[in-house]
């Protein structure tokens, strides 16, 4: 309730008064009504700065979506062994995020900063949505396959790669990202980032069938050339969101020497090498 009445005075004050100072921030104008201070505003504007990163989380839900359906379709032309059914192939995805979530927060990312190489969330975010799209790479090539091999004749095990690789993939998206949005709200707003968060799964999974209607309004029928697709346009975005995470300084928090209350400050943008 608090941003939005910041956001709906500042808008309110923006059109009534366009002759004010250039310099004035759009939140700080909602600053002359009395039930809004400074410390308001930098909350609002804090909470805004992960928005840029929010907008591009739907194409990555978009495509993870995809192995309920596309993935599926797929499995049903290869080979099977009569107790399994290409619906039951997801169940992969649920056993790799068992194995591989504490591979990964125990030994992986542990190792790279050993080596010197910091893995803050936004990149491990950065690094899902880019195996996100190799992932359908692999699936359109095992499409391939496919068409080129008589029926139901290549085996599902072909399939076990693009489920590892997304996997991998939600993890560093879908975990690390839920941790971002909370931490990097302001104490007030923690709850509201961590919705804007949850809301890009289910404006992603609006959008998991626009992809295929945009696919085909391209001419692209071909079931390979939609997961390739599918797999180029998440390097895009991926690409976005290195761009934006470039610049971005994280918040920590650091106690108070009294009263135990937490001060939040900016640090180092993510560009930034740390010093020794």
């Amino acid at each position: 309730a608090l941003l939005c009445r910041i956001v709906s005075l500042s808008t309110y004050d923006k059109i009534s008064n366009l002759l004010s100072p250039p310099s004035a921030s759009f939140l700080s104008r909602s600053l002359k009504y009395p039930r809004v201070n400074d410390g308001n505003v930098r909350d609002a504007e804090d909470f805004f700065r992960t928005i840029k990163f929010a907008a591009l989380m739907p194409a990555f839900w978009m495509l993870f979506d995809q192995q309920g359906s596309a993935w599926v379709l797929q499995a049903k032309r290869m080979s099977l062994p009569s107790w399994i059914q290409a619906e039951q192939l997801g169940v992969c995805n649920t056993a790799f995020v068992l194995v591989m979530l504490p591979v990964m927060e125990k030994y992986i990312y542990p190792s790279l900063e050993r080596r010197g190489i910091r893995v803050t969330s936004l990149r491990r975010m950065g690094a899902g949505m880019v195996l996100a799209g190799v992932a359908f790479l692999i699936s359109a090539l095992v499409e391939l396959t496919i068409r080129r091999s008589p029926p139901t004749s290549v085996s599902f095990i072909n399939q076990v790669p693009q489920y590892l690789v997304l996997t991998i993939a939600e993890i560093g998206v879908s975990t690390t990202g839920l941790e971002f949005f909370y931490q990097e709200a302001p104490p007030n707003l923690k709850t509201a980032s961590a919705s804007l968060f949850l809301l890009t799964t289910a404006v992603g999974d609006v959008l998991g069938g626009v992809v295929y209607d945009v696919a085909e309004g391209l001419g692209m029928t071909n079931q390979a050339n939609l997961l390739f697709f599918c797999g180029f346009l998440m390097f895009g975005v991926s690409g976005a969101f290195v761009k934006f995470s470039l610049s971005y300084e994280y918040r920590i928090d650091e106690e108070k020497g009294e009263g135990g209350e937490i001060e939040f400050s900016l640090v180092r943008s993510e560009n930034n090498e740390e010093e020794e």
